[in-house]
């Protein structure tokens, strides 16, 4: 999730090699450095089909992030904070959808990903 005039993305979910492959979610904080919430190991959750929601509260004050995996009929994660800023004072916050991984990712370059579904709602 972005907003404008802001430099990264103050969500992002994203794969990483640390002690093996893992889904982390990203928040980007005020000092405009990452925290890392809640990875997920990757290796069991792949070659087969997963769902992922995100709900997100962005308000000045009282905003949260929700991250839910599902494995099947299985939770792998559920996770909710509001140690987040998703607002930052500006008038609107837009998703933005790509696959981003550094070059330097040796064990994640031959990788792909197949996306079936994308659903947004805004709930009010």
């Amino acid at each position: 999730m972005k907003v404008q005039d802001v430099g990264g993305p103050l969500i992002t979910m994203t794969l990483r090699e640390r002690n093996g492959p893992k889904i982390e979610m990203l928040t980007l904080r005020d000092d405009d450095a990452n925290t890392v919430h809640a990875p997920v190991p990757l290796t069991p959750l792949q070659n087969k089909w997963i769902d992922i929601e995100f709900e997100v509260k962005a308000v000045n004050s009282g905003g949260y992030v929700r991250w839910v995996i599902k494995d099947g009929g299985r939770v792998v994660q559920d996770y909710r904070t509001t140690a987040v800023d998703m607002w930052r004072n500006k008038n609107y916050l837009r998703p933005k959808w790509g696959i981003y991984r550094s070059i330097e990712s040796a064990g994640l370059k031959d990788c792909y990903q197949l996306i079936r579904g994308y659903q947004g709602y805004i709930l009010q």
